[in-house]
C-alpha cells in the first residue's frame, strides 16, 4: 500500500459514516485504513465500511492509552507504505484531497509533509469559518500549540537516515 490512513475512534459519533464515505470517495486504489477502536464495537465498524463500500481495512483493538497511543498502534502496524495521515471520527476528506497530496509529494521528494486547510461547520450547515494555513502557522506553532490542521495533512513516511 502507498497510503495508510488511521481512524482512532470510539465508534460514539453518529459521525463515522460520513467520515468513511469521504474516504471512499478518495477512490484509491492503493489506500489501507486502520481503524483502531473498542474491543466491543468492531461489527458496528464492519457494517459500516460494507454500507459505504471501504475494501482495504483492517481493526485493532484499542489498547486504552489515548487517542495518541491509538494513531501509533495504527503507524505501527505491520505493513509498508509510503505516506499516512489520520483522520478523525467527525471529520471528512474533500473529494480527492489525499491524491492531490500524494501527487504533490510524489513530484517534490525533498518535502516530508502537506498541510492543508480546513473547514468548519456545524452538522451539515454551510461553512462557518475556514482555519488557513499560512506562514503565521508554521511560526506559531514553532513557538506555541500546533494548530496546523490535522485532517489536512499528509506525512511521508522517511526510511532511513535523516539528512539535515
Amino acid at each position: 500500500m502507498k497510503t495508510r490512513l488511521i481512524v482512532a475512534t470510539l465508534v460514539e459519533r453518529n459521525s463515522l459514516e460520513k467520515t468513511v464515505s469521504s474516504i471512499v470517495k478518495q477512490n484509491l486504489s492503493d489506500l489501507e485504513v486502520i481503524f483502531v477502536l473498542p474491543k466491543n464495537k468492531s461489527e458496528t465498524v464492519e457494517k459500516i465500511c460494507e454500507t459505504e463500500n471501504l475494501k482495504n481495512y483492517r481493526i485493532l483493538i484499542d489498547e486504552k492509552k489515548g487517542l495518541s497511543h491509538a494513531i501509533n498502534q495504527g503507524f505501527g502496524y505491520e505493513g509498508n507504505f509510503e505516506y499516512f495521515s489520520w483522520i478523525n471520527d467527525d471529520d471528512e476528506l474533500t473529494p480527492f484531497s489525499l491524491q492531490r497530496s500524494i501527487n504533490f509529494l510524489d513530484n517534490q521528494s525533498n518535502y516530508l509533509a502537506v498541510v492543508g486547510s480546513l473547514n468548519y461547520r456545524i452538522l451539515d450547515k454551510n461553512n462557518i469559518r475556514l482555519n488557513q494555513v499560512n506562514f503565521l502557522t508554521f511560526v506559531v506553532a514553532t513557538f506555541g500549540p500546533n494548530i496546523i490542521p490535522q485532517p489536512g495533512s499528509l506525512i511521508r513516511r522517511k526510511i532511513g537516515r535523516a539528512h539535515v
